[in-house]
């Protein structure tokens, strides 16, 4: 049976709409638990500020501003890293349509499913680093603790 190493909002979809037994264990790596107000507890706010701009239809000017703020806060030090890099990872934003772009944080998620799987003892290992500019990693953990053994 896999084990999933995923953007945690996807492991929440696979325990929705999949047989129980799909996964034998997850690891989250810097991820958001769920879509849905928890973002709010666990974003930082960076991660609040840049929403705006990633979800705009219209202003251009924002959303490649928030493009590039995402991908330079991804790193420690953003300058460190080849510019290459960060044209590649900020150019997949811009080829995502921002019609759709905003249902990668606001279409809604229920983790019901999932939380029973960790009830039953579905391992979730949750990894996070303590310089995070998106996510609260520490009140990631507080938020899933209770639902997994």
């Amino acid at each position: 049976m896999p084990f999933l190493i995923t953007i945690a909002t996807v492991l929440v979809d696979v325990a929705s709409n999949l047989a129980e037994d799909t996964l034998s264990g997850a690891v989250y790596i810097g991820a958001l638990p769920y879509i849905g107000p928890v973002q709010l507890k666990v974003g930082t706010s960076t991660m609040i500020e840049l929403m705006p701009g990633m979800s705009t239809e219209t202003d251009v000017e924002l959303a490649n501003n928030a493009a590039i703020a995402f991908v330079d806060s991804l790193f420690l030090d953003p300058q460190s890293v080849p510019w290459e890099t960060k044209c590649a990872w900020t150019g997949m934003l811009a080829h995502s349509n921002p019609k759709y772009r905003p249902f990668t944080y606001t279409r809604a998620q229920d983790p019901a499913k999932l939380f029973e799987l960790g009830k039953q003892g579905f391992p979730l290992l949750v990894l996070h680093g303590t310089k995070d500019a998106l996510l609260k990693g520490d009140v990631v953990v507080d938020e899933v603790r209770p639902h997994f053994k």
